[in-house]
């Protein structure tokens, strides 16, 4: 979504839908092995630096998005600092930071980016995105992704690829130094399913994106 030059609706580019069941099961397809042993330099930040980072993780997830499309495309003014992300995906309505659709409209608001909520199938999805050398938001559960048991809670991360043996490697901004964080493939899975395998999906319009037919756009 763009805001109009002098107005003060926005200018809707895009709708989206996505559906899933209510329940998700381990998926049966094959990996996508040629993600394995690959990551994506991207400029890590963490939610902590910053005041109520507790509550950050959305908005520094797609800051760390739109500062990889900034050093790709070598647009320095679309790099927004986590605080400023912020308070443009604020919900009125629950004045949080954490809506998905609004931190999603906020990326695609900003040309030529496309940004939108997909669910996806599995982690062969999220391997074939990596495969394109495109990082991806997920929505997961941070207390099953780390191993641990205990009250559920929601957290957004950025995953910039996979280690030789298959294991997600994110840049977690729910760490204060260390951002760069290896968690086992089937934690991730189970974290990943307690939201629906939500990702968030920001690339620019015309980008290449996975040729396999999938819950994205083509």
């Amino acid at each position: 979504m763009e805001t109009l030059a002098g107005a003060d609706h926005p200018k809707l580019s895009l709708v989206t839908l996505s559906f899933s069941s209510r329940t998700f099961e381990p998926e049966d397809s094959q990996p996508d092995k040629e993600a394995w042993g690959k990551t994506i330099d991207v400029f890590p930040r963490s939610q902590m630096a910053y005041p109520g980072g507790e509550v950050l993780c959305s908005p520094t997830t797609i800051s760390m998005l739109l500062r990889f499309w900034a050093d790709r495309l070598h647009r320095p003014e679309m790099d927004r600092d986590v605080p400023l992300v912020a308070a443009g995906t604020i919900d009125a309505a629950n004045p949080k930071t954490g809506n998905w659709p609004f931190a999603t409209a906020y990326a695609g608001s900003l040309d030529p980016l496309v940004g939108y909520l997909s669910r996806f199938s599995g982690i062969s999805d999220l391997e074939r995105w990596i495969a394109e050398a495109i990082p991806v938001g997920c929505s997961v559960d941070y207390t099953i992704v780390q191993g641990k048991t205990g009250p559920k809670a929601g957290h957004l991360m950025l995953l910039i690829g996979f280690t030789a043996d298959g294991d997600p490697v994110f840049n977690d901004p729910g760490w204060s130094t260390q951002v760069r964080q290896t968690y086992r493939r089937g934690d991730f899975e189970r974290a990943w399913a307690s939201s629906g395998r939500t990702v968030y999906l920001v690339y620019p319009v015309g980008w290449r994106v996975p040729t396999v037919p999938g819950p994205w756009l083509h």
